[in-house]
C-alpha cells in the first residue's frame, strides 16, 4: 500500500461518525496486517484479541458480531453480570 494511500485509509477510518459500515471497514482494514484468534494467541503470527466490553446494549454488540461473523473473524465480548442498562436474564437478552 503506498503511502498516501495508507494516510487516505488512516483518515477515514479515524472519522468522528461511527457507523456499522465504518466498522466493516475498520476490521478489513485490521485484518489484512493480523489474525483475529478471539483470545487464543499463541505468538505464532501476528494476532490481535479483539474484545468488546458491552456495557450499554448488547442488541449492539450483536450487530458488530454478525458483521465479525461475516468476515469470519473470531473477537471476545465480555458482558455485565450487572448493568443499569440491560438484564441478563430478560429473555429478549438471554436469546442473543
Amino acid at each position: 500500500m503506498t503511502r498516501s494511500k495508507t494516510d487516505t485509509n488512516r483518515k477515514r477510518l479515524n472519522n468522528p461518525e461511527f457507523t456499522e459500515s465504518r466498522y466493516e471497514e475498520l476490521l478489513a482494514y485490521a485484518a489484512v496486517k493480523y489474525c483475529f484468534n478471539g483470545s487464543e494467541i499463541d505468538g505464532s503470527e501476528p494476532s490481535v484479541c479483539w474484545r468488546h466490553d458491552v456495557d450499554y446494549s448488547p442488541h449492539r454488540a450483536l450487530a458488530f458480531a454478525r458483521i465479525e461473523n461475516e468476515q469470519r473473524l473470531r473477537c471476545v465480548y465480555h458482558l455485565l453480570v450487572s448493568s443499569r442498562y440491560y438484564n441478563l436474564l430478560e429473555p429478549e437478552i438471554a436469546d442473543i
